[in-house]
């Protein structure tokens, strides 16, 4: 047998186990990372390569797919801990001292390409430039080393899903990759609208009606049917889930479709209509929206009465944010995902000119459990200007001190439910105020120095 009939015969046998390939596009800015944490590397001349790992993406699939089992499949009783919800994903591999299955599900990344963001727009970047991205960027004191770190413009990348055993979960594996990518993201910063991609070319033989419509749903900005569609072909019961009071994992966002259920329900995925035509005012927002400073000028609450705790850990810079104080009396620095996800929803609308303009939205995308916070905040302890305060004391006191003692089971999960519940129900027209206000509005890059400014006591 000659090279190109053994070729062919590898080809076919590829093609045989092939459900899907397709080609993803960023729709917003990527920060990922290879082992150095470096988001890009220098090649040749001006040509850079940066890495898209399969790894990440089926990790970000796990556990986008364990929220969805934890809504819908997970008994109440067992929703406590990981281990019944995990049981349900050995579809894409057990890797663990007990147990060891190999996935059927395999995936290929390929032929990843990358783009920097330009000069011109890198200076408007840099006078705009999110707070966690400046963080990470002061580690290096040397430009030149800081530059490798910096988001990426754009990147595309295609990816191939075998299936390898005939396992009959080729749309949930599918969906769910398309919706992660389009929705949770990948890399770093992707809980405040890093890292997105959608498709623009795509086959799959066996599924092509249901993703087709899926992919359709997705491109038209359409989140909540996206999720719908996705949650019933993939067989939940969406008149039947769990509810996030009850668990201590985070579960799933539901799709309401009602606006009066969307408004009054923190568990309902939430659309903010901004309508932006400028992806960085929209990141702006995403980010402005989860800091104590923006909260305060809208509240004119003290930092401590102020719950950004459930935007995820950590949060901690300087000697100020949330900590727990060990046995020893040393600060531990607490690390959860946020429990809500901030996408931007990136759809092309037509002008007048006959001609196709990005247009965004924000979505947000509540991943809500109650139980694992509830044991963090009971030792959680916040640090402003003045002395460290207990948080569970402000949650359950306000600035008054109590009548009595109230550190009660239920006081404590009434208290952190109703401080959920009022920040995500909430946090559309909080987004809407910044974006009203200006406070997301995309400032030109200036070569003068900003003058300091004081901060009014409320601020501090």
């Amino acid at each position: 047998m000659g090279n190109e009939e053994v070729k062919k015969l590898i080809n076919g046998l590829v093609d045989k186990y092939k459900i899907f390939e397709g080609e993803f596009k960023s729709v917003t800015y990527y920060w990922g990372g290879d082992y150095e944490e470096k988001t890009y590397r220098s090649v040749k001349g001006d040509n850079i390569i940066c890495r898209v790992s399969e790894n990440e993406i089926i990790g970000r699939l796990r556990w986008f797919l364990r929220t969805v089992y934890a809504r819908f499949s997970v008994n109440e009783e067992h929703l406590k801990d990981y281990g019944k919800a995990d049981s349900l994903l050995k579809f894409l591999g057990v890797s663990n001292p007990k147990e060891s299955i190999k996935s059927p599900y395999l995936f290929r990344v390929e032929d990843v390409k990358c783009e920097k963001i330009g000069e011109e727009d890198k200076k408007k970047f840099n006078a705009n430039m999110p707070s966690r991205v400046k963080l990470v960027l002061l580690k290096y004191k040397d430009k030149s080393e800081a530059e490798y770190h910096y988001p990426l413009a754009r990147v595309t990348f295609s990816l191939k899903i075998f299936n390898t055993a005939n396992e009959n979960k080729d749309f949930l594996v599918v969906g769910g990759t398309i919706l992660s990518l389009a929705y949770l993201g990948i890399g770093k910063a992707t809980s405040r609208g890093f890292g997105r991609f959608y498709p623009t070319r795509w086959e799959s033989g066996s599924m092509k009606d249901e993703l087709s419509k899926l992919i359709s749903q997705v491109k038209n900005g359409e989140v909540e049917n996206a999720f719908s569609y996705f949650y019933s072909n993939s067989g939940f019961d969406l008149n039947n889930y769990n509810k996030w009071t009850k668990s201590a994992i985070p579960l799933a966002p539901l799709p309401c479709n009602d606006k009066k259920e969307e408004e009054k329900n923190e568990e309902c995925i939430k659309i903010v209509p901004l309508k932006s035509h400028d992806l960085l005012e929209v990141i702006k927002c995403a980010n402005n929206s989860t800091l104590k400073m923006y909260y305060k000028r809208e509240l004119h609450k003290s930092s401590i009465d102020i719950h950004t705790w459930m935007f995820g850990f950590p949060r901690y810079m300087g000697e100020t944010g949330y900590y727990i104080e060990n046995e020893k009396g040393s600060k531990d620095y607490l690390r959860r995902i946020s429990a809500v996800i901030i996408t931007p929803v990136m759809r092309q609308t037509k002008t007048k000119e006959v001609r196709y303009i990005n247009e965004y939205d924000v979505a947000i995308l509540p991943f809500l459990s109650l139980e694992d916070f509830r044991e963090k905040i009971i030792n959680m302890r916040h640090k402003g200007v003045g002395p460290s305060k207990k948080v569970i004391d402000a949650l359950l006191q306000g600035s008054k001190k109590a009548q009595q003692p109230l550190t009660s089971k239920d006081n404590v999960k009434k208290a952190i439910e109703k401080v959920i519940k009022d920040y995500v129900n909430g946090l559309p027209e909080h987004i809407k105020n910044l974006h009203n206000r200006g406070s997301c509005r995309v400032r030109e890059a200036s070569t003068e120095k900003p003058k300091e400014r004081k901060r009014p006591k409320w601020h501090r």
